[in-house]
């Protein structure tokens, strides 16, 4: 495991996942990132002992932390500190983690993010039914929306992951190598590289929305239950945040598009426009709630979560999103 943005730096570096980002974006973006938070991180080191927990200095926060926090947060000025998970564990060994970081909640953590469906199956030539999927190497990524979409997709044609010969990736652009070189039958993805994948032939298997609705949530906002007693303002805040988000790409999405491109190096304005059609920005879902709680057994089934726990039916609640529409005009209220 590691902790990462504990440097000595006042700001921590940048982490763009899968992709890496052009030098001239990340001087562009780094001044606005949260300062790290070197104390914290010392201490979940020393809750978590004796497992081997290493604090890492340079590798920077996540694409997926920063790209929410620094709308949510332009100011930049929240600590951040993030903790990798060790994805080869039981999740008997996630659960017992957290009860050791339970101390923690004390100051209170938020992890914000946002996203509808967007995440597929694609297959090659050859490999177009799920049972045709049998025996074959299949890509995807561990404790991922996209490895619980593919068990679902295999169960319809009463198939279990281990039934074909799956390999977990850890970075999208190795996923991408192997499919293109015939490594892999099928491949689990999200936009806008599903769609990249699509122009050049690859064929989509699922895209979730027969299995799951149309549409799906597939990221969510999430906040201890002591900080929304606490801090209800900065949540509200970051709901607020994507709800502007997501009222400008309506507006305007092919200036928001163009924004986009920049995040995205090498894509051109039509792939991701594709790739928004196929993941539209959608920050109200409460009447989705349904399916997000569909999926309880699937990750039971993929050992994601322990066996004997119930879904947590009471840890969704939207008082506070609520509070927000409430505020917007009824012809702006989507």
């Amino acid at each position: 495991m590691m902790i990462a943005g504990c440097g000595a730096a006042t700001n921590a570096p940048l982490a763009w996942g899968q992709e890496a980002a052009p030098e001239q974006i990340s001087r562009k973006i780094k001044s606005k990132i949260a300062p790290v938070y070197p104390e914290l991180a010392r201490r979940v080191q020393k809750l978590l002992a004796p497992l081997p927990v290493k604090l890492d200095g340079s590798w920077g926060l996540d694409h997926g932390t920063w790209s929410v926090l620094k709308h949510a947060y332009p100011d930049a000025k929240i600590p951040v500190v993030q903790l990798s998970i060790d994805g080869t564990q039981a999740p008997e060994f996630h659960y017992e983690t957290g009860k050791r970081l339970a101390p923690l909640r004390d100051e209170g953590v938020l992890v914000a993010g946002s996203g509808l469906m967007g995440i597929a199956v694609l297959s090659r030539p050859g490999f177009t039914e799920a049972a045709s999927l049998a025996g074959q190497p299949v890509g995807t990524f561990r404790a991922d929306p996209m490895e619980v979409l593919l068990h679902d997709v295999l169960a319809t044609v009463d198939l279990r992951v281990n039934d074909v010969r799956l390999r977990y990736f850890e970075g999208l652009e190795e996923s991408i190598e192997a499919f293109r070189r015939g490594e892999l039958a099928a491949l689990t993805l999200a936009e806008p590289f599903a769609e990249r994948l699509r122009r050049e032939g690859a064929h989509t298997l699922s895209d979730g929305t027969e299995l799951w609705g149309d549409p799906f949530p597939d990221t969510v906002l999430v906040a201890s239950a002591k900080f929304l007693r606490e801090r209800p303002e900065q949540v509200r805040a970051s709901i607020r945040a994507m709800l502007r988000a997501e009222a400008l790409i309506h507006a305007d999405p092919r200036t928001a598009l163009r924004h986009a491109l920049r995040f995205f190096p090498g894509f051109d304005l039509d792939e991701l426009a594709g790739a928004l059609s196929r993941q539209p920005s959608r920050v109200d879902i409460r009447e989705l709630r349904a399916i997000v709680f569909g999926r309880w057994d699937s990750l039971r089934s993929l050992d994601l979560v322990p066996a004997h726990v119930a879904a947590p039916l009471a840890a969704v609640a939207f008082e506070l999103l609520e509070r927000e529409l409430a505020l917007i005009p009824v012809k702006e209220n989507r």
